[in-house]
């Protein structure tokens, strides 16, 4: 279907503006999505303890320790608190936020206070302003502005950045280089603004680029029902409805030939003619909407199945021979099934063949079908004339391809071609 595949290919061209598009909120609002991030499970917890554990043992190294300034019992007491309140906001916190938006308020503020607190707690206890323990902070701001289905928020944004510049006072009362205490700050704010802004911004423009594509999808999947509703319906009418007209006739020729037995049995044989096409052609439609699998070898099953019905019927012979490995889109499986069907009825009842070969040989574009009787022939142009052959035209240009007709003394060959990427832009 060419018109959802452009509205989905759409959706990603236009990621740059659904990034201008969204917008900053002053407080997030609460909504079913946006609860995942406040409470990620045992699973995640638990991840997220052992990277504070292994934090705490990396800083309390030598190296680390004469570098930030941070005693071993200082940093194993900020990470053990940091990890409390982490385990209290999963368990305590998460619980009542999923069932009111005043609590997932508090959850919010709280997550603010105590993630803020530690991250500036690090630096300001170690007293070192130009510590690389910012980056944590940094960590921090690039991973809140990709929560999932959170609005960028000016709360959080400001929360970025006025955590580092509030240990200003804090390093110039405690002693710090005058230079690198308004410094290392400042430049940890300006890092850390700019990274919430830039990951929130993208993350609600690609959320809403998949809010598109889904919105798209849907739409795509209900055009592609309707179209094989379509499809069913005319294939119905055109095999099983004629039919069903066929024997409405019948039975206002039973009535009007009530007292003439032998038109009786005309009539009675026609009907039964046309029943049994009806019901051949029911079954192909549904052998063919649910094949055995959409391959060279159920396209093959299929065909072997029909020509067991003219077998059973008839003294035709047919043998099928495939050949290639591509898979075929149902609609090629389907008008194929239709042009063989329509190909051995003029075989058996215009050129009365006695043996018929179907050869189907798949690429990797398009499928190339031959059938070849050893009938006496009959005339094409008489034939299509009719709904029979004219709709084998028909059915070929539907899906791109070809169809020829040779017949003679010596029997008839049909030659037609059926186009994959014509099928693949309908159901």
């Amino acid at each position: 279907m060419a018109e959802p595949s452009v509205s989905v290919a759409a959706s990603f061209a236009g990621a740059s503006v659904l990034s201008r598009q969204a917008q900053y909120r002053w407080w997030p609002l609460p909504h079913a999505d946006s609860l995942d991030f406040g409470g990620g499970g045992p699973t995640l917890l638990l991840r997220t303890l052992l990277a504070i554990a292994l934090g705490c043992a990396v800083l309390s190294t030598p190296v680390c320790t004469r570098t930030t300034g941070l005693s071993i019992g200082a940093t194993w007491t900020l990470g053990v608190g940091w990890g409390t309140c982490m385990v209290l906001n999963d368990f305590v916190l998460h619980p009542r936020a999923l069932r009111s938006a005043r609590w997932f308020n508090t959850q919010m503020a709280i997550l603010l206070a105590y993630n803020g607190f530690f991250i500036c707690a690090f630096p300001v206890v170690g007293n070192q302003p130009q510590t690389p323990l910012w980056m944590v902070a940094l960590l921090w701001a690039g991973f809140t502005g990709t929560w999932q289905e959170m609005e960028p928020s000016w709360t959080f944004l400001a929360a970025h950045v006025l955590w580092p510049l509030a240990t200003i006072p804090l390093f110039l009362a405690r002693g710090a280089d005058p230079h690198w205490a308004i410094a290392g700050p400042v430049i940890a704010a300006m890092v850390c603004g700019i990274a919430y802004d830039q990951t929130s911004m993208m993350t609600a423009a690609w959320r809403q680029t998949r809010r598109t594509q889904a919105a798209a999808l849907a739409t795509a999947h209900r055009q592609v029902l309707e179209l094989q509703q379509q499809r069913v319906a005319r294939e119905l009418h055109d095999g099983v409805g004629a039919a069903l007209a066929l024997a409405r006739t019948a039975s206002d020729l039973f009535d009007l030939h009530a007292h003439s037995p032998e038109m009786l049995r005309e009539v009675a044989a026609a009907l039964r003619a046309s029943s049994a096409d009806a019901l051949s052609e029911l079954r192909v439609v549904l052998d063919v909407l649910a094949p055995p699998a959409g391959t060279p070898a159920g396209l093959a099953e299929t065909l072997q199945r029909v020509a067991g019905q003219f077998a059973a019927a008839s003294t035709l012979a047919v043998e099928v021979v495939a050949t290639g490995s591509a898979p075929v889109p149902e609609a090629v499986q389907l008008a194929a099934v239709q042009i063989v069907r329509e190909s051995l009825r003029n075989a058996l009842q215009h050129g009365q063949a006695r043996h018929a070969t179907v050869a189907i040989a798949i690429a990797p574009t398009r499928l190339a079908l031959t059938v070849t009787d050893d009938g006496m022939g009959f005339d094409p142009l008489q034939v299509t004339a009719g709904r029979g052959l004219g709709h084998l035209h028909a059915r070929c240009a539907e899906l791109a391809g070809s169809a020829e007709i040779r017949s003679g003394n010596d029997g008839t060959v049909i030659d037609c071609t059926l186009g994959f990427a014509a099928a693949r832009s309908r159901p």
